[in-house]
């Protein structure tokens, strides 16, 4: 038996063994319609051709793509054109008695499922589809048209819906090769310290505090300060995966007030609060894919605002909102796409300018000092209340350590020694009512502001690279305590001291400059590659000034009228930086409150108002669009009673500002030829190119497969990557 008797042999068995389980499963149904029967009866026909030529989907795809392939030439040539015109005669009577009945809901949806078959090609064994009679797809259509409302169900021959890859195209089945190019590039990996601020949700502390058995019961509350601190931090994974921040402190609040007898003058009393924080770290995950950092932050807090109500005589409650921030220097290493060895790669290269921060370093360091007054000043019994803040006055960085003079300014409101008139003395006796030290209602406190410099020493490792261009440096007081203590002659004298722990951090940058690819096209073969995004942060300068603001305080005429000032606070609150042109441009508000003894003798009052300011730093790098980190320190605070109604005050601000430009690159990492099954058609050889808004010159070469320096060379192109619209270019 030859190959092609064989084949026709196969052909008839498995028709034979189609037609014989559509049969079988005819006799089974028993009580089947006659159209139900010739249904399954098609199937199993289909069935037992599937079975024997390699299934339907490859012929299905076949026959809606290329009609033009079903030639009878093609079905004599095999011997087996007696078997399929049986087949196909067979097929045109079921459709023919379907058409006599109604057509159900399946025959509706799918009108030639079941009229699918293939066949074996004598010559290569490939399959062939055979061909379908348009007299059946003609009826089956006019069967659809009858019921259009019918519901529709997506089945195949076999009931089951067909996978997509039996529908696709074999290119599609088979895609494209990628060749790594890693061999035809050059690149260098480069480290860079990046330093992230995130602030943390404000948070609320809110706590009733008891008034001490030993002071008397309160009045009215005249001041609060309220100073916090972070005494422990650490980072856990909760359950879910995610980072969570535990953070703990202490919220240290001064309370002045008046008592219900007024006898006793002003009270002041301290109290300690505890609070307790744990927030999701939120960005956390994102940085630590950015690069490597340790699992910790350097946490600060900032006191927002804060307030007292009274609830009874002996209880008051506290409320104060806080914020912290956290700082985390990560260090990413990023690969720079330097060049290629491949000459018909072209690249587009970009210069980009950006600050690592070379060196950082922080170090804690205790001060202490005796607190000298001036000789007409009061010496001080008792302590109403105190604050510390530090500003830096000059730096110096040198191989291997960075000496930073800096200075601690404090004030201090007290209360004197008690100290009777001296007889006979004019000056004691002529002062007005407003000016006398004592009165009925007890000794007014006295306010003092002092400064304590000291230097602080900070070792740095040798900076290697490029030289620094320029540092910044930061104070925070960790804790501070003010007390007497014996004098050391021991002559009996006691002296006011000074001590708190200050933590001074150093962040010395250095600028850096490089080279990086961020387009890339091949002169004759396919190029695909993958970009990441990394920030970059470039310093563009920094800048300090000095701000002296003088405003008038005036109280409203529902308030009773100024007697007496003996203390007015200050702090620095909404502090906001904006850039410009070659400058800096800082404003915020001074909170003062002023505390005084009433016009008429009444008592005590106080009195809040917050009193603006702003300044203009020139930095010359500075630009529109750019970030900038500002701190401001009150250094002097001076005050004076003009009248009844107004208070003189003014207080000297140092504030320092820094300028950043955060941008954002994609670096090409990775790099792969595309190898095609098929090779892409001939370019033709000459093309004149009417240049469209948008169009550069590394565009239009990109697009045609040329060099920018040939393009340039024909056309008289400038220099620059720009062309203008509606130009007509020639392209070879």
């Amino acid at each position: 038996m030859n190959d092609i008797d064989g084949k026709t042999e196969l052909f008839r068995e498995t028709y034979a063994r189609g037609t014989g389980d559509a049969g079988d499963a005819d006799a089974a149904g028993g009580e089947k319609t006659d159209r139900e029967s010739a249904r399954e009866k098609e199937a199993g026909v289909a069935a037992g051709a599937g079975n024997g030529v390699g299934g339907v989907g490859a012929y299905s795809y076949l026959v809606q793509n290329q009609p033009s392939v079903y030639r009878a030439e093609d079905e004599a040539e095999d011997g087996t054109d007696g078997l399929l015109q049986q087949y196909a005669e067979q097929e045109q009577s079921t459709e023919e008695r379907h058409t006599e009945q109604e057509p159900d809901a399946e025959e509706q949806e799918n009108p030639d499922r079941q009229r699918n078959a293939e066949k074996m090609s004598p010559d290569s064994g490939m399959r062939q589809p055979v061909r379908i009679f348009p007299e059946a797809d003609m009826s089956v259509e006019e069967e659809v048209q009858q019921e259009p409302d019918q519901e529709k169900e997506e089945k195949s021959v076999f009931g089951e819906k067909l996978p997509d890859f039996a529908l696709m195209p074999a290119a599609a089945q088979n895609p494209d090769r990628l060749i790594p190019a890693d061999g035809d590039l050059k690149s260098s990996r480069l480290r860079i310290t990046e330093l992230y601020r995130r602030q943390l949700p404000v948070m609320t502390v809110e706590e009733d505090v008891l008034v001490p058995d030993v002071e008397p019961d309160l009045k009215q509350i005249l001041h609060i300060d309220a100073r916090p601190e972070i005494t422990s931090q650490d980072v856990y994974q909760a359950q879910d995966g995610r980072s969570m921040y535990r953070i703990g402190g202490t919220l240290s609040v001064n309370t002045l007030y008046v008592p219900v007898d007024g006898e006793s003058g002003l009270i002041s009393i301290t109290s300690r609060i505890r609070f307790r924080r744990e927030c999701g770290a939120g960005e956390e995950e994102e940085i630590q894919a950015a690069g490597n950092s340790s699992p910790e932050g350097d946490i600060s807090v900032e006191l927002l605002s804060a307030g007292a109500k009274v609830i009874n005589e002996r209880k008051i409650r506290i409320r104060a909102e806080i914020r912290c921030t956290v700082k985390k220097y990560v260090q990413e290493e990023t690969e720079f796409l330097e060049g290629v060895r491949d000459s018909e790669l072209s690249l587009k290269k970009e210069t980009i300018h950006f600050t690592d921060i070379a060196q950082r370093r922080t170090d804690t360091m205790d001060v202490s000092g005796e607190v000298v007054f001036r000789e007409n000043m009061p010496k001080p019994e008792k302590i109403l209340h105190y604050d510390i803040s530090v500003a830096e006055v000059r730096r110096q960085i040198g191989k291997g350590k960075a000496v930073i003079d800096a200075c601690a300014f404090y004030s201090i409101l007290y209360f004197p020694e008690a100290q009777p008139a001296e007889k006979g003395d004019p000056a004691q006796e002529e002062k007005q009512d407003g000016d006398k030290k004592t009165d009925e209602n007890g000794i007014l406190p006295v306010f003092y502001r002092g400064r304590l410099e000291f230097t602080q020493f900070i070792r740095l490792p040798d900076l290697t690279g490029a030289v620094s261009s320029d540092s910044q440096v930061s104070f925070d007081v960790i804790a501070s305590d003010l007390k007497f203590e014996p004098s050391a002659d021991g002559g009996g004298e006691h002296s006011l001291m000074l001590s708190f722990t200050v933590a001074a951090g150093i962040d010395v940058f250095r600028d850096m400059e490089r080279e990086i690819v961020t387009d890339m096209y091949h002169r004759s073969r396919d190029v695909s590659f993958s970009s990441v995004p990394r920030r970059v942060s470039e310093l563009g300068g920094s800048g300090s000034a000095e701000v002296s603001v003088r405003e008038i305080i005036t109280l409203p005429e529902s308030k009773p009228g100024f007697g007496r000032v003996p203390y007015v606070s200050a702090s620095v609150k909404d502090l906001q930086a904006s850039v410009e042109s070659g400058k800096c441009r800082v404003e915020g508000v001074i909170a003062t409150n002023t505390v005084y003894r009433t016009e008429d003798g009444g008592g005590f009052s106080s009195y809040a108002e917050n009193l603006p300011f702003h300044t203009v730093i020139d930095i010359p790098g500075a630009r529109e669009g750019m970030t900038a980190d500002c701190a401001c320190v009150i250094r002097e605070i001076h005050f004076d009673r003009m009248n009844a109604r107004q208070t003189e005050f003014s207080c000297t601000l140092a504030v320092s500002a820094y300028v950043w430009r955060i941008s954002e690159y994609r670096f090409i990492d990775r790099v792969c030829y595309i190898e095609r099954e098929e090779d892409p058609a001939d370019s033709t050889g000459m093309v004149v190119y009417v240049t469209r808004s948008g169009d550069t010159q590394w565009s239009i070469a990109k697009q045609f497969r040329t060099t920018i320096q040939e393009l340039r060379l024909i056309n008289g192109l400038e220099d620059s990557d720009a062309v203008e619209p509606g130009r007509k270019l020639l392209i070879l």
